[in-house]
């Protein structure tokens, strides 16, 4: 089978027209970008492998406030392995039980894992995808990023508000020096001009809840640690 977004591709760079690729409409504006550039600095510099073609039927997670839009539309390029893949020796459940003996929701791990900063999304939603087709994908870890800017009225909202007193009550608050995101050792992938039409949503749970009830369902599992003090834990 075809993997859909190689001509997106020529090694070490991708062509940015897939940002305004649209069925039917004008052919988008040849842009080649090496690759640091292209990804916007999310990688650790130095540190981008690929491209890997990604097989049929592999499953992504990310956590999200935007879900996957329709068939034509272009699904975020950034996505996590769901199960050990490369250097990244465990997957999505790991991530959820770290989160959990922390005593923190999974969007509070995610976001340190993920250095995202806090203006940037609110990571409300895990979201899982499964791969209809193949496609090709940058890999490495996340690069280092400020737990957010200087509050810009034009950007800062409400949410974003409760996303950092969310943070505080988990225990990291920038006013203790808890200023950057990163440190977990954490993987991602860059797919350029993946669409709706490419995946099938497995689904989506809430990742701001403590108890993990939707993503229990999601992931099909029945226990998680309770807390820090949970000593007894085993998987």
């Amino acid at each position: 089978m075809q993997v859909v977004n190689e001509h997106w591709f020529r090694h070490p760079y991708i062509n940015m027209g897939y940002k305004q690729f649209k069925e039917g409409g004008p052919p988008p504006k040849v842009q080649w970008k090496a690759y640091m550039e292209a990804t916007g600095g999310g990688f650790n510099k130095g540190g981008i492998a690929g491209p890997f073609v990604l097989p049929v039927g592999m499953e992504l997670w990310k956590l999200s406030a935007y879900k996957v839009g329709g068939p034509k539309e272009n699904v975020s390029e950034w996505w996590c392995a769901k199960n050990a893949y490369k250097e990244q020796t465990h997957g999505l459940l790991r991530s959820v039980e770290e989160a959990a003996l922390n005593g923190v929701p999974i969007n509070v791990y995610a976001r340190i894992a993920s250095c995202v900063k806090i203006e940037w999304n609110t990571l409300d939603t895990l979201q899982i995808i499964k791969l209809k087709k193949p496609v090709k994908a940058l890999w490495g870890k996340f690069a280092p990023m400020n737990l957010h800017d200087i509050k810009n009225p034009q950007y800062w909202t409400v949410k974003n508000d409760a996303s950092l007193m969310q943070m505080k009550q988990s225990g990291y608050d920038p006013a203790l020096g808890d200023a950057v995101l990163g440190g977990l050792d954490a993987y991602q992938f860059f797919i350029p001009g993946m669409r709706g039409e490419d995946v099938t949503v497995v689904g989506y749970a809430d990742a701001n809840s403590r108890d993990n009830a939707e993503i229990k369902r999601l992931l099909g599992i029945t226990r998680l640690p309770s807390g820090p003090s949970d000593l007894g834990w085993r998987r």
